[in-house]
Parts: C-alpha cells; sequence; structure tokens
C-alpha cells in the first residue's frame, strides 16, 4: 500500500530546545570545614600564648622602686605595675598595702578602703590597715564603715598589737569625726576605756584628756551641718548621722525637712531610744504640747531606758496639769542620770510649787553643785593644760591632777577620776 505523499508546502515545526542546567558549585565537605576551625584555633591559641608568655616575661619593678614612685607622686605607675604583681601574686600584702596607697594618692579612696579591707587577718600589721581603712572610708562620707572597722582597729588583739601612739589616734580620730559631731558621748566613752585599758601610761593621759574635753567642748550644729548632709548623702540608711543631721538641720532653721527627716528615720526604727529622744527634743523645740504629751507618753519600753524620755513625759505632763504624775517622770529622769543639773531644776521648780520645800531646797542644792563644779572643771582643766608645759613630776602638775580628779568625783564621773589619780608623773608629756 502506498504511503500518501506529504505536500511540500506544509512547514514542519522545529522541536524547543531545553534551557541550559547550570551546574552548581559542589558543597565544600564537612572535613573542609572542620580543617578550617581547625587551624582558626591553633592559630588563636599561638597568638594569646605568645602575647601571654610576653606579659609574664616582662620583669615587674621591685617593690622598692614602686614605693619611690609613690614618693615622688607617680601613683598612675604604681598602681599599674602593682596591679600586674597582684595579678601573678595575689597573696603579696605588701603589694596590696603598696597599691592601697597609690590609690589613695590618685583619690581613688573607695577602692583603697577595698584593697586594705582584702589584706589577711594573720598580717602583723592588720589593725593598723584597718585605721588606715577607716580614714578612707571617711573621705566619702562612709561614717558606718569607717566606724565599723575602727572599732576593729581598736579591739584588743594580743597577736596582732597595735603601735600605743596609733590607738590613741583612732579613738581621737573616730570621737572628733563621728561619735562628737554625732552627739554619741556614750559610745565614745566606751571607746574611749576600751583603748585606755590597752595603752600605756603617756596614751592613757591623752584618751583622759579627750575624756574630760568631751565634757566641755560640744560642737556647734553650724559646724557639723556640712559633715553630717556628707555622711547623709553618701549613705541613706546611715540612721546615726540622719537623725544628728535633724537636729542641725532644725537649728539651723529648717524645721520642716528636719520633721520630716526625723520622722522617716523613726518610722523605720520604732523601738530606737536615740530616735525618740531626738524626736521628743523637736516636738519640745516647736512647742507642740499635744504631740508633744502623745508622743512622750507612748515612746517604747526600750526607750524607757533614756533619761531625757522622762524629763520629756513629765513636762508634757506638767502641762497637763497632772503634778504628781510629772514629779515620777523627773525622779525617775535623775534615778538614771543623777548628774545632769536640769532634772534636778525642773524637780526641784514643781516641788516649790506644791509646797514641797524640802525636796525643793534638796534638788536646788544638788543643782547649783552640780553647775559650779562644771564650772570648775573648766577652770581646773585650763589649769592642768598649762602645768604641762611644767616638768613632769612638778607640783603644780601634780596639784592640777589632783584638782581634777576631785571635780570629776564631785561630779559623778567615778571612774574618770581613780583613772587621773593613778597615772603617774612620767605618763604627763611636758611641752605638749
Amino acid at each position: 500500500m502506498n504511503t500518501p505523499a506529504v505536500p511540500s508546502t506544509v512547514a514542519v515545526e522545529p522541536t524547543p530546545k531545553s534551557p541550559p542546567v547550570r551546574k552548581s558549585r559542589p558543597r565544600p565537605r564537612p572535613r573542609r570545614v572542620v580543617t578550617l576551625i581547625y587551624w582558626v584555633a591553633v592559630l588563636t591559641l599561638v597568638g594569646v600564648n605568645v602575647w601571654s608568655y610576653r606579659r609574664d616575661a616582662r620583669e615587674v619593678p621591685a617593690t622598692a622602686i614602686i614605693e619611690g614612685w609613690i614618693r615622688q607622686g607617680r601613683y598612675e605607675d604604681a598602681h599599674s605595675e602593682l596591679a600586674e604583681r597582684l595579678r601573678r601574686h595575689p597573696h603579696d600584702v605588701e603589694a596590696m598595702v603598696l597599691d592601697a596607697r597609690a590609690l589613695a594618692g590618685k583619690g581613688d579612696y573607695l577602692a583603697c578602703a577595698g584593697r586594705l579591707h582584702a589584706t589577711p587577718d594573720w598580717w602583723p600589721a592588720k589593725r593598723e590597715l584597718l585605721l588606715r581603712e577607716g580614714e578612707a572610708y571617711l573621705e566619702l562620707g562612709l561614717a558606718v564603715k569607717a566606724e565599723k572597722a575602727w572599732l576593729a582597729a581598736v579591739k584588743d588583739d594580743p597577736l596582732h598589737p597595735l603601735p600605743p601612739n596609733l590607738l590613741a589616734d583612732a579613738v581621737i580620730s573616730s570621737m572628733l569625726n563621728i561619735y562628737t559631731i554625732e552627739e554619741r558621748y556614750e559610745d565614745a566613752h566606751k571607746l574611749i576605756w576600751e583603748a585606755y585599758k590597752q595603752s600605756p601610761g603617756p596614751d592613757r593621759a591623752r584618751l583622759l584628756e579627750m575624756r574630760v574635753h568631751g565634757e566641755l567642748e560640744r560642737p556647734a550644729p553650724s559646724a557639723t551641718l556640712p559633715r553630717l548632709r556628707q555622711f547623709v548623702a553618701a549613705d541613706p540608711d546611715d540612721w546615726e548621722a540622719a537623725r544628728a543631721l535633724a537636729r542641725a538641720e532644725y537649728s539651723a532653721g529648717n524645721y520642716e525637712f528636719a520633721a520630716i527627716l526625723l520622722a522617716e528615720r523613726l518610722k523605720e526604727r520604732p523601738d530606737e531610744p536615740r530616735l525618740w529622744h531626738d524626736w521628743l527634743w523637736l516636738l519640745h523645740q516647736r512647742g507642740d504640747k499635744a504631740e508633744l504629751l502623745a508622743a512622750a507618753e507612748s515612746a517604747p519600753a526600750a526607750a524607757e531606758s533614756v533619761a531625757d524620755v522622762w524629763n520629756y513625759r513629765g513636762q508634757a505632763r506638767l502641762n497637763r496639769g497632772e503634778f504628781d504624775a510629772a514629779g515620777d517622770a523627773f525622779r525617775r529622769a535623775i534615778e538614771i542620770e543623777p548628774n545632769t543639773p536640769e532634772y534636778h531644776y525642773r524637780l526641784a521648780m514643781l516641788a516649790r510649787r506644791l509646797g514641797r520645800t524640802a525636796e525643793a531646797a534638796e534638788h536646788a542644792a544638788i543643782r547649783k553643785r552640780l553647775d559650779e563644779n562644771r564650772a570648775k572643771l573648766r577652770t581646773s582643766f585650763g589649769e592642768y593644760e598649762s602645768a604641762l608645759l611644767d616638768a613632769p613630776g612638778a607640783p603644780k602638775l601634780e596639784n592640777a591632777v589632783l584638782d581634777l580628779a576631785n571635780i570629776c568625783r564631785d561630779l559623778g564621773f567615778k571612774r574618770t577620776a581613780a583613772a587621773w589619780l593613778s597615772l603617774k608623773p612620767n605618763d604627763f608629756r611636758a611641752g605638749r
């Protein structure tokens, strides 16, 4: 059978070409990735080791050289080299002490105190370092930390004796810089007697001088205000500084701020006797008789050990016409502090008002005697200071000490009186 012929006029469509196939790059094999990571790690470790070797191979100057830099005022250079020394030898106490000096020279007192605090307890000069630590903290206004360091320095430790002159300096520094301006005289007395037990004769004389001086000289609020503001600004939780600041601010005329500051601290510590004492003082100064009476009567039992709490209770009851209750309060204040002239004066005035002439005369006489003895104490202490210019053992000095001891005994400072009489002539440093 014949196939029909295709007409020549019919076009044959060309077969379409498929698009070219792009060949993808072969993915790197896992082995190559591992190899790359390996060499990166090797080169990094080599670089770190070379850097570490060069750093550790560098010679650090001797401590004698660094100490010379500190004396020259090159504090930054000294600190840099000491930091490297301490990196290599973290327990090098000599380097710690030198670094603390360098940091103090730079003005970085916080780091200085931290470096001193890190020195181990077994270091022979640890107590001296605690003294310096307290001084560094005080530069920053951190009174609580400074006091803690000073108390640790004064604490008796036979294994780490503190040079006697430094012991007396620690007491004097803490008294002048913290206790006196915060009106914490009882704490100051405790500190004096703790140091007195550990001190030789000449320093005992200095400590007794501070004991008497604290009775005669009390700083004015205007003098303490800047320091107290620094304390509270540096440590808002320092309630002792806050209560003292409130009293100073009130005396400076900042009545509302003082009341708010003291009320906040009393709310935080409702059982603190000192805060209650200052709060009652503020209400009394403000003349708020109704609130003073309510506060005095609502003071917690812990505050009843403070004589002034009973004094203010007596004044509040007196204003309300409760004369017998007021008398009981004044007698309780006298029982706690028998050598405060004000309490005897108030009881004498009340007894005279009630016609109790004998009781009034008795307490008026006690008040007069206490006032006279305080005036005598000032005169006698001045004569003692003048007598120090004479040679030890001179009759003038012996008489001045004897007179001073007798007046202290009459004022009720029996321990102070006995301490004066126990001193020997060589314990007084002439020409001081």
